[in-house]
């Protein structure tokens, strides 16, 4: 079912999946919402058919996933979270 080989772009892919997984649970639990099972059966369905894909895909998808950590990584030194709400908020109750 994996393979005859194991990928090394495969599990570093699913290595930034896991991290992506744990950075998007604390905020979402924050928000009242939990990540569900299926988010771990999607990240373990993609590495064991990603390692029967070319290097190349894993490579672009490890890519985004890092530029992925490096954005938000630098929206959460820049902007203010609770500052932002807090606009967003009075623009709701004035286009009420």
């Amino acid at each position: 079912m994996y393979g005859s080989h194991v990928s090394l772009s495969a599990i570093l892919l699913g290595i930034t999946m896991l991290i992506y997984l744990v950075m998007n649970n604390t905020q979402i639990e924050q928000s009242g919402n939990k990540v569900g099972s299926f988010h771990i059966f999607f990240m373990i369905f993609m590495v064991v058919i990603s390692n029967r894909f070319c290097c190349a895909l894993n490579i672009y998808y490890l890519f985004f996933n890092v530029v992925t950590f490096l954005v938000q990584f630098f929206l959460n030194k820049c902007v203010d979270i609770t500052e932002f709400k807090n606009r967003v908020d009075k623009k709701i109750e004035q286009l009420k």
